[in-house]
């Protein structure tokens, strides 16, 4: 049997099962797009069947802490950066397996690309679109097509008319069932001349659906913090696909799961300020029209990826990737990365909401009518200039120089879900559940299993799991900490071994999987630790509202 995720139990082996009997009845070479038309048709269950709740697609506008790739969004016009490097910055091309020794050594991290060989098994990669494998919970192809046409999905479909720079769509998910058959088919029925388009069809957030793919994530790029961390994106095309030129301010990590992609990789670092004065006018994504400028002028690499290479991106780093082959199959694994806007925007939603402090005083000019201020009425002075830049000043710094107030709101900036509006997600348990989930339908029964040895919980896939310590300012006073989840947070102290507490958060937000032997290496004094007082009461409290779900494997 396989894990299901807490958003979707029995989502992938749903999945699975559909795909695993349906397969003999169709002959080993009918063509995934076919059959994926067949399995909607003849069983019509939907995944929100077998969900515990309903998410929306995101539909509104990005910016560049969510990392949706070439999304034009109009806020973004906004930030500012210096000028290019004018130093040419070079790819460098090892051979796999992929490891955090090897991508530590290779000092590319946020310098420059690198190209790894063989990175990954490619029929590891491969397991999940293996139809006839048993016990595969990876994401197929078609599961990834699936998701698109669902409300839990988060998905896009860019497509293009090769030759012409301002043919490039944008369309947001969830889609109809109908339609992504077309698309996949080939078919014309899909718009009009549609046989002469290219489309790629991007889904973001599928680790959240695919339990493993998470868990593999989780281990592959460990040495990235959780807060750094954003999720894994998986594109479908056939050849000529892809989503243009573009420029990302964040890293990335480009998986090739099967089919063949051509990548061409910038040589400098692209400002926003460039970026955005080279775009293509009146398109929905963020196409350079610069790029066969760079190009001829020997500003680009080119690499052809196979299933299991990888090509990390450090941000601002112009790169176009195109299919070669069909059922061309890409992950993406990105990060995140708070800019000054997004920090500055959080601060002032909190200080627009506050009741108190500096936040909330005015200009104040009592001084008004005396002799030396009096003046013409029309004007703005100096003095008032200066009193308003004083004001706004002091109510940023209370914020600022407050080491409390900021390791809050960094914290919960840093762990808060990108602008994904989910609807009800994680969903908290309810009296009901113990009847579908035997013991881990209850907090209190599912962290006593747990801690019995029987079974494990697992943090809700998509979720940002943090700890920090909390300034005190005072140095004899016991050490606190603070555990961010999802942009909440909760106090947590023990008056008799801080160790054992900074260890214990250390292993609630590092590892995905909970069971008693790995709690046990936080607590080795079991006798001593606050374990039944203290983290028993957190962990019940984590599984009542979904960030935590149990399970028996």
């Amino acid at each position: 049997s396989m894990r299901s995720p807490q958003t979707t139990f029995g989502l992938p082996l749903l999945f699975t099962m559909r795909y695993r009997y349906i397969r003999p009845c169709l002959g080993a070479h009918l063509p995934a797009s076919l059959l994926l038309c067949f399995m909607r048709a003849v069983l019509p269950l939907s995944v929100a069947f077998c969900t515990r709740n309903s998410v929306s697609c995101y539909r509104g506008r990005s910016n560049f802490f969510r990392r949706d790739a070439n999304v034009n969004t109009d806020s973004d016009a906004s930030e500012t950066s210096e000028l290019p490097d004018a130093t040419p910055i070079d790819a460098t091309v090892i051979d796999g397996p992929f490891s955090v020794n090897k991508f530590a050594s290779s000092g590319c991290w946020g310098r420059r690309p690198l190209l790894v060989r063989s990175a990954f098994d490619a029929n590891a990669l491969l397991c999940g679109a293996d139809d006839d494998e048993e016990g595969c919970s990876w994401p197929s192809w078609n599961n990834v097509a699936l998701l698109s046409c669902e409300d839990d999905g988060e998905s896009r479909l860019i497509s293009h008319r090769p030759g012409d720079p301002s043919s490039w769509e944008l369309e947001l998910g969830p889609f109809e069932d109908e339609d992504v058959c077309n698309i996949l088919n080939g078919s014309k029925d899909y718009g009009a001349a549609e046989s002469e388009d290219k489309w790629t069809l991007v889904v973001n957030d599928v680790d959240r659906f695919f339990p493993s793919l998470a868990d593999w994530v989780d281990q592959e790029y460990s040495f990235i913090p959780r807060w750094r961390r954003d999720d894994a994106q998986i594109s479908l095309a056939d050849i000529g696909g892809g989503i243009g030129p573009h420029v990302d301010s964040y890293d990335v990590f480009l998986i090739q799961m099967s089919g063949t992609r051509t990548w061409e990789v910038g040589k400098r670092l692209v400002s926003v300020e460039e970026e955005f004065n080279s775009l293509v006018d009146g398109l929905d994504v963020r196409i350079l029209s610069n790029w066969e400028d760079d190009c001829r002028r020997g500003n680009v690499d080119r690499f052809v990826l196979g299933p299991g290479d990888l090509l990390y991106l450090p941000p601002r780093i112009a790169h176009c990737g195109v299919a070669l082959t069909n059922s061309c199959m890409t992950l993406s694994v990105g990060c995140r990365a708070p800019s000054a806007n997004d920090m500055i925007s959080r601060l002032a939603e909190i200080m627009t909401n506050s009741f108190s402090g500096k936040a909330v005083e005015r200009i104040k000019d009592d001084d008004l009518l005396e002799g030396g201020l009096l003046g013409n009425s029309g004007e703005i002075t100096e003095v008032a200039k200066d009193r308003a830049r004083q004001l706004v000043r002091s109510a940023i710094e209370e914020y600022l120089d407050d080491d409390d107030k900021w390791d809050e709101i960094f914290g919960h900036l840093v762990t808060a879900s990108p602008q994904r509006q989910r609807i009800n997600y994680p969903a908290p348990l309810t009296d009901g559940d113990e009847d579908d989930l035997g013991v881990w339908g209850n907090a209190k029964t599912a962290v006593s299993a747990m801690l019995e040895g029987n079974g494990a919980l697992y943090q809700a896939e998509g979720l940002t799991f943090a700890y920090s310590l909390r300034p005190s300012g005072k140095k004899d006073t016991k050490k606190s900490y603070r555990l961010f989840i999802n942009g909440e947070f909760w106090d947590v102290s023990c008056t008799t071994n801080e160790e054992e507490v900074a260890s214990l958060l250390r292993i609630l937000t590092s590892h995905r999987r909970l069971d008693r032997d790995v709690l046990a290496e936080g607590a080795p004094k079991q006798e001593h630790r606050c374990l039944p007082s203290d983290l028993v009461a957190l962990l019940e409290d984590l599984v009542g509202k979904g960030y935590l779900y149990g399970s028996d494997e």
